[in-house]
Protein backbone atom coordinates (compact mmCIF):
# COMPACT_ATOMS: atom_id res chain seq x y z
CA UNK A 1 0.00 0.00 0.00
CA UNK A 2 2.93 2.47 0.61
CA UNK A 3 3.95 2.05 -2.96
CA UNK A 4 0.97 3.12 -4.48
CA UNK A 5 0.24 6.13 -2.04
CA UNK A 6 3.91 7.07 -2.67
CA UNK A 7 3.17 6.70 -6.89
CA UNK A 8 -0.10 9.23 -6.19
CA UNK A 9 2.05 12.14 -6.14
CA UNK A 10 1.43 14.50 -8.71
CA UNK A 11 4.75 15.88 -9.22
CA UNK A 12 5.95 12.15 -9.63
CA UNK A 13 3.17 11.04 -12.14
CA UNK A 14 4.08 14.95 -14.45
CA UNK A 15 7.77 13.73 -14.26
CA UNK A 16 6.77 10.19 -15.51
CA UNK A 17 4.65 11.14 -17.92
CA UNK A 18 7.23 13.91 -19.01
CA UNK A 19 9.97 10.88 -19.24
CA UNK A 20 7.50 8.50 -21.11
CA UNK A 21 6.49 10.93 -23.85
CA UNK A 22 10.12 11.84 -24.26
CA UNK A 23 10.62 13.25 -27.65
CA UNK A 24 8.24 10.47 -28.99
CA UNK A 25 5.26 12.41 -29.93
CA UNK A 26 6.98 15.88 -30.31
CA UNK A 27 10.03 17.49 -29.51
CA UNK A 28 8.88 19.95 -26.77
CA UNK A 29 7.25 18.56 -23.57
CA UNK A 30 5.98 21.08 -21.30
CA UNK A 31 4.42 20.54 -18.02
CA UNK A 32 1.00 22.82 -16.22
CA UNK A 33 0.56 26.03 -18.41
CA UNK A 34 1.84 26.97 -22.11
CA UNK A 35 5.45 28.39 -22.41
CA UNK A 36 4.13 31.81 -24.53
CA UNK A 37 7.28 33.58 -23.30
CA UNK A 38 9.95 31.21 -25.15
CA UNK A 39 7.61 29.52 -28.65
CA UNK A 40 10.31 30.04 -31.21
CA UNK A 41 9.46 31.34 -34.54
CA UNK A 42 10.46 27.39 -36.08
CA UNK A 43 8.04 25.58 -33.51
CA UNK A 44 5.53 24.04 -35.57
CA UNK A 45 3.92 21.73 -32.50
CA UNK A 46 4.87 21.15 -28.74
CA UNK A 47 2.65 19.05 -25.62
CA UNK A 48 1.41 20.44 -22.91
CA UNK A 49 0.85 17.80 -19.74
CA UNK A 50 -1.83 18.72 -17.03
CA UNK A 51 -2.79 16.23 -14.49
CA UNK A 52 -6.11 17.08 -13.61
CA UNK A 53 -5.93 15.48 -10.33
CA UNK A 54 -5.30 11.88 -8.56
CA UNK A 55 -8.03 10.54 -6.53
CA UNK A 56 -6.63 8.29 -3.64
CA UNK A 57 -8.86 4.98 -4.12
CA UNK A 58 -6.79 3.07 -1.24
CA UNK A 59 -5.44 0.33 -3.12
CA UNK A 60 -4.62 2.29 -6.09
CA UNK A 61 -4.91 5.86 -7.53
CA UNK A 62 -6.68 7.28 -10.81
CA UNK A 63 -7.20 9.99 -12.59
CA UNK A 64 -7.78 12.13 -15.22
CA UNK A 65 -4.61 13.69 -17.78
CA UNK A 66 -5.34 15.86 -20.35
CA UNK A 67 -2.32 15.75 -22.77
CA UNK A 68 -2.81 19.04 -24.99
CA UNK A 69 -1.47 18.51 -28.47
CA UNK A 70 -0.54 22.24 -29.89
CA UNK A 71 0.05 22.54 -33.24
CA UNK A 72 1.35 26.13 -35.33
CA UNK A 73 -1.13 26.87 -38.22
CA UNK A 74 -0.62 26.99 -41.72
CA UNK A 75 0.19 30.56 -43.52
CA UNK A 76 -3.15 31.20 -43.53
CA UNK A 77 -4.02 30.73 -40.14
CA UNK A 78 -6.20 27.74 -41.10
CA UNK A 79 -5.89 24.38 -39.10
CA UNK A 80 -2.53 22.03 -40.21
CA UNK A 81 -4.62 19.00 -40.03
CA UNK A 82 -1.57 17.06 -41.20
CA UNK A 83 0.92 17.88 -38.20
CA UNK A 84 -2.62 16.95 -35.70
CA UNK A 85 -2.60 13.64 -37.61
CA UNK A 86 0.72 12.83 -37.31
CA UNK A 87 0.92 13.57 -33.92
CA UNK A 88 -1.94 11.65 -32.87
CA UNK A 89 -0.83 8.80 -34.99
CA UNK A 90 2.67 8.71 -32.95
CA UNK A 91 0.33 9.31 -29.49
CA UNK A 92 -1.71 6.15 -30.35
CA UNK A 93 1.22 3.90 -31.13
CA UNK A 94 2.82 4.90 -27.71
CA UNK A 95 -0.15 4.19 -25.73
CA UNK A 96 -0.49 0.56 -27.69
CA UNK A 97 3.69 -0.39 -27.28
CA UNK A 98 3.98 1.05 -23.81
CA UNK A 99 3.85 -0.63 -20.77
CA UNK A 100 4.98 0.85 -17.28
CA UNK A 101 5.82 -0.52 -14.19
CA UNK A 102 2.70 0.83 -11.75
CA UNK A 103 0.67 3.37 -14.49
CA UNK A 104 -1.78 1.69 -16.89
CA UNK A 105 -2.55 4.66 -19.37
CA UNK A 106 -5.96 4.88 -21.73
CA UNK A 107 -7.70 7.25 -24.62
CA UNK A 108 -10.71 8.11 -23.36
CA UNK A 109 -11.64 11.39 -25.45
CA UNK A 110 -10.19 14.35 -27.70
CA UNK A 111 -11.65 17.55 -28.37
CA UNK A 112 -9.61 20.73 -30.40
CA UNK A 113 -9.84 23.92 -29.81
CA UNK A 114 -8.12 27.25 -30.10
CA UNK A 115 -5.48 29.51 -28.00
CA UNK A 116 -6.27 33.17 -28.24
CA UNK A 117 -3.55 34.06 -26.38
CA UNK A 118 -0.53 31.89 -28.94
CA UNK A 119 -3.12 32.11 -31.77
CA UNK A 120 -2.50 28.13 -31.99
CA UNK A 121 -4.79 25.50 -32.53
CA UNK A 122 -4.78 22.43 -30.48
CA UNK A 123 -6.56 18.91 -29.61
CA UNK A 124 -6.93 17.78 -25.95
CA UNK A 125 -6.29 14.09 -25.67
CA UNK A 126 -7.97 12.94 -21.99
CA UNK A 127 -6.19 9.98 -20.75
CA UNK A 128 -7.45 7.83 -18.05
CA UNK A 129 -4.39 6.82 -15.70
CA UNK A 130 -3.94 3.98 -12.93
CA UNK A 131 -1.62 3.69 -10.43
CA UNK A 132 -0.97 0.67 -9.02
Amino acid sequence: MIGCKKNINVSRIEKMLVEWLGDKVSERVFVGNTPPATLQESWTDFLLVDCDGIRDMDAYGTGTILLYTYVKPLNNNMKYGAKFIELEDKLTTLLSTTSLDNAMIRRRNTFNDYDDGIKWHFNVVELVLTIF
